[in-house]
């Protein structure tokens, strides 16, 4: 449970050697600068907001990932000739890129063009010459067929002469010639046939040799297209390092650029706080003595200050930060509380959704989701179905054929059959017991891993006398055995003495808690009784009531046992239902919905059993995470 230890760090000088020390600092990869309460009485210099500029203009126009940002700078260049070669990229990318449009917006209009002419080049119409003509006036565009079949029947139509020139999905693309003048009459004609009007250009004398045409100069753009596709290619081969040096040297200026506007400037001289990882320390120190600068060192008060938090956990705890920052970054001098999240949510979930079949098919698909789309769930859920399968062993149930594992317990420990019949009646209620054994074990873990953090923040108040603290785990662990002892047993340890020290007295501590904190501490602070007493009184009470909730929500855990049983037997009666292919077709499916709902519901379940009944004992996540500059970035 590795929250990493940070200092203090407080870097002071001359201003003409703030650039310095902040290039230390940027090369570290471990400065996490504070802004300070006063800003800085200097304006950063312009080209480093130039240079900021440049980049993320530079950016736009490069691939996503086209840069790493390990690698050379340029060296030794003034930050004016950084600004020119980025300057001679941007004007070369812009003029790739806006010739690249021009051609695709060519290719797009003439698409639309040669779309338009197909569908009146049967009848190769001559436009410019019907234009010409002296006293008939001619519209082209689209009607539904069966307009156009019933026209000859109507009188309207006397004067009018339609040319059919093509059809397609039920309607008609047509050419209207009528008398000089008779537009606008011939227009709401036309209109309430579902006549819409496509103009093509007067100049065409030939509406095929137009779409020959058209289709000529779709394939010349098509060929300029991949000319131009060509061109930026060849120039990213040809100038990749140069552009990768000049990106990651802006990105340095704009990052210095971030650390020294969290200076304090006050005369010639300046103040830098920031934070460091405490093993990296005395190194940086020593480099900034290089530089000119004084740096000290302090260890972080978390009373007092609000400390970054820097999590480092194993390898394979590490996927489940994810929960963990969901809820609420650790505060300093708080447990990281991902291993102890890591380990009770892969039992949990193997334990409810268990299933060797299907669990594995979990695991691949957690694996295809972290490979290709790098989603951090998917390495959650490659851990989960290990579990699961794990668990689904011990079942018997693999894609919910329930004995096919029986010759391996035979062969191995000479049982006849799997060592657990989930839906057997006797196993129901030992699963829900056990449900209910794994609830009591946890909130008892919770409420000791609260006192553990309570003694090392020297949280008295908490530890001594809070219901999560060393009297409510006393009440909740004695109310506990008191109840299993007489139900499983058949013998009660009530008696007075039990009763009174292990019961009453915890009671008595969690409802004083105020003052009796306020006696331990000796802070002084005075009790107003009046309000207190009634108010510690449904404290007390809504506090015991969360002992009782707490754990019977952990029947859930039992209740999802049997879910998956139970929904694999509605799948396979349903198959029993048919034969042959069918019965296998609903079996796949059946297993497929199956897994996927079931999945859901039980990663939100075991979600909320870590967030609600475990978390709200003993972890606060009210801490902020360390960010060094070297991950910032201006829109963050």
């Amino acid at each position: 449970m590795a929250v990493k230890k940070v200092s203090a760090l407080r870097v002071s000088g001359p201003v003409s050697r703030l650039d310095g020390a902040a290039r230390v600092l940027l090369s570290s990869g471990v400065f996490s600068p504070e802004t300070p309460v006063l800003r800085s009485g200097a304006e950063s210099p312009a080209r480093d907001d130039r240079c900021a500029a440049a980049e993320n203009e530079l950016l736009s126009y490069l691939p996503e990932g086209f840069v790493e940002p390990e690698g050379e700078r340029l060296a030794d260049v003034p930050a004016d000739d950084v600004l020119a070669e980025a300057a001679t990229l941007i004007r070369r990318l812009s003029a790739m890129k806006e010739r690249a449009e021009e051609t695709q917006t060519g290719i797009a209009e003439e698409k639309k063009r040669e779309e338009t002419l197909a569908r009146f080049a049967d009848a190769d119409l001559d436009i410019a010459r019907l234009s010409r003509m002296e006293f008939t006036s001619f519209m082209t565009g689209v009607m539904p067929e069966n307009s156009v079949a019933a026209l000859p029947s109507l009188k309207e139509s006397e004067k009018i002469r339609t040319v059919r020139c093509s059809s397609s999905g039920g309607s008609a693309y047509v050419a209207v010639l009528f008398p000089k003048g008779k537009e606008e009459e011939v227009g709401r004609f036309l209109s309430g046939l579902g006549f819409t009007e496509i103009v093509l250009p007067a100049e065409i004398t030939s509406v095929r040799d137009a779409l020959i045409s058209s289709r000529a100069r779709i394939e010349m753009l098509g060929g300029v297209a991949a000319d131009n596709a060509k061109a930026k290619s060849e120039f990213f081969t040809s100038e990749g390092e140069r552009i990768g040096k000049v990106v990651r040297t802006l990105a340095d200026a704009r990052l210095l650029r971030d650390i020294t506007k969290c200076a304090s400037v006050g005369g010639d001289e300046f103040v830098l706080t920031g934070w460091v990882p405490k093993e990296k320390a005395d190194g940086i120190v020593k480099q900034l003595a290089g530089e000119g600068v004084e740096a000290a060192v302090t260890e972080p008060d978390p009373e007092t200050e609000n400390v970054p938090v820097i999590i480092k956990n194993p390898r394979v705890f590490r996927p489940f930060e994810f929960f963990v920052t969901m809820f609420g970054t650790p505060s300093y001098g708080e447990i990281d509380p991902t291993p102890f999240v890591a380990i009770t949510y892969i039992l949990l979930f193997g334990i409810m959704f268990g299933d060797l079949g299907q669990g594995l098919l979990v695991s691949v698909v957690g694996y295809l989701m972290w490979r290709i789309k790098k989603m951090q769930l998917g390495r959650i859920l490659i851990r989960c179905g290990i579990s699961s399968a794990f668990f689904g062993l011990i079942y018997g149930s693999v894609f919910g054929f329930e004995h096919v594992l029986d010759p391996v317990y035979h062969a191995l420990f000479g049982l006849e059959e799997k060592p657990i019949e989930v839906m057997a009646p006797a196993t129901a209620g030992t699963i829900i017991y056990a449900a209910v054994g794994i609830g009591v074990a946890l909130v008892a873990l919770a409420m000791i891993l609260n006192c553990f953090v309570s003694a090392r923040r020297r949280d008295w108040g908490s530890l001594l006398f809070g219901p999560n603290g060393i009297p409510g785990l006393v009440f909740y662990g004695a109310v506990v055995w008191g109840l299993v002892s007489s139900v499983m047993l058949g013998r009660s340890p009530f008696s007075v003495p039990y009763v009174i020290f292990l019961i009453v007295l915890p009671l008595i501590l969690i409802y004083l808690r105020e003052p009796l904190t306020a006696l331990v501490t000796k802070s002084g602070e005075k009790t107003e009784w009046g309000g207190y007493l009634a108010q510690s009184f449904f404290e007390l009470f809504e506090s015991v009531l969360s002992y009782v909730t707490n754990t019977m929500s952990f029947l859930r855990v039992g209740a999802f046992v049997l879910v998956h049983a139970g929904m694999m037997t509605v799948v396979f009666t349903l198959a029993g239902m048919t034969s042959g292919f069918a019965w296998w077709l609903i079996v796949v499916i059946g297993n497929i919905v199956v897994c996927a709902i079931e999945g859901l519901l039980v990663g939100i379940q075991v979600l909320r059993l870590e967030f609600y009944e475990m978390f709200s004992r003993f972890y606060e996540g009210g801490g902020r995470p360390f960010v060094p500059v070297t991950s910032r970035r201006d829109d963050e």
